[in-house]
């Protein structure tokens, strides 16, 4: 039997982390997706026209850690929050260090942590624990501090107020709640469930146009929320690794996630839309270590695609950001190397990779779809 110890070890790596004819997929229906298992990065391969790498300027004070997330400011500037190390730093479209946002602290224009951050035209937002949300300009100017009764795993500032994550099993009753004042606070999406509380260290809502949408952790429905309302937006059918009914009977949440664990079972880690492209990543946890496998639609199929071995391959698990016709993902320098080689075909200039060393900050790849 599973000790409580194997439980909450599995916790900490699960937070932290086919044939090609097989993995293109007609989409039949608009709101359940069937996930295709692959090892192949051909679904993505065929889909790409050219990767930019852009190199991030390389000084001591402003090395990455290795747990971020990748934000795209309008004014074409990257946003990276260094999430373990409580950093926030600007780079130009061409990787030049620009400027940090904000510092950790206890002081009054400081946070405490990072939940998740976001960026609203010139606007950045920081949500912080106990509460907090601190907003400064792209430039890192302080502009306010603003307080939440009770804020959850990540938020979000929309026009109907700032959406706030729960989750299951977080002993409010609700997964979710929007706030329309600091102190006014309504919960949507009952919920009472006796599992553990899991949200995804990556960013769990993304926008496009006057949608967003919210990863819902152990829910295989993708969320939209609109209009001051939270539904189901579109379901991915994970097959034998969907998370089963019976895991939310339990009346012990060590109990559930041990019944959970017992088995390889898959989790939705992000989901974005733009004009012309959807895209899933799906992390799917087993007998060995955990990997990633990603999806992207376009023309009314799905495309399915891995890329590699998680910390050993410099693509897998690195993508953040769908934007336009283009997929930003983060690569280590020490693992460049490995990138499979029929991705490497497509940059246009890899002499910007020659010279990085283990010293060396990471590389965006801009990689533009077709």
């Amino acid at each position: 039997m599973t000790s409580t110890k194997s439980i909450v070890l599995y916790m900490c790596q699960l937070v932290g982390t086919c044939i090609l004819s097989s993995c293109i997929q007609d989409s039949t229906s608009s709101n359940q997706i069937t996930f295709i298992e692959t090892d192949n990065p051909s679904g993505l391969v065929e889909l790409i026209q050219n990767i930019e790498c852009i190199p991030l300027e390389t000084d001591d004070s402003h090395i990455l850690g290795f747990t971020h997330n990748l934000y795209l400011a309008k004014d074409g500037s990257f946003v990276i929050a260094d999430t373990n190390n409580g950093n926030i730093y600007r780079y130009s479209s061409d990787g030049k260090f620009m400027n940090a946002i904000g510092h950790k602290g206890n002081g009054p224009t400081e946070f405490s942590n990072i939940n998740n951050i976001q960026i609203d035209g010139n606007l950045v937002y920081i949500y912080s624990r106990n509460g907090k949300r601190l907003s400064y300009s792209l430039d890192g100017t302080f502009i306010n501090k603003d307080k939440y009764d009770d804020l959850g795993s990540q938020s979000f500032t929309t026009e109907s107020g700032t959406l706030t994550y729960f989750g299951y099993g977080s002993g409010r009753g609700h997964r979710f709640g929007l706030y329309s004042s600091e102190s006014s606070l309504k919960y949507l999406i009952p919920s009472a469930e006796k599992v553990i509380n899991l949200t995804a260290n990556t960013p769990i809502y993304s926008k496009f146009g006057d949608k967003l949408f919210v990863v819902d952790s152990y829910n295989d429905n993708v969320m939209l929320f609109h209009s001051g309302k939270i539904q189901d937006y579109c379901r991915f059918n994970l097959g034998k690794y969907q998370v089963p009914k019976d895991f939310f009977t339990f009346e012990n949440a060590m109990d559930a996630m041990q019944f959970l664990t017992s088995k390889p079972f898959a989790l939705i880690n992000s989901y974005q839309e733009s004009e012309s492209y959807s895209y899933v990543e799906v992390n799917i946890q087993g007998d060995g270590m955990p990997k990633r496998s990603y999806g992207i639609k376009h023309n009314d199929k799905w495309n399915w695609f891995s890329l590699g071995i998680l910390d050993k391959e410099p693509l897998a698990g690195q993508v953040y950001l769908l934007e336009d016709n283009y997929l930003y993902c983060m690569m280590d320098p020490i693992l460049i190397e490995n990138l499979q080689n029929s991705i490497y075909k497509k940059i246009v200039s890899p002499d910007v990779l020659n010279g990085l060393s283990s010293n060396s900050n990471y590389v965006i790849a801009k990689i533009k779809l077709k």
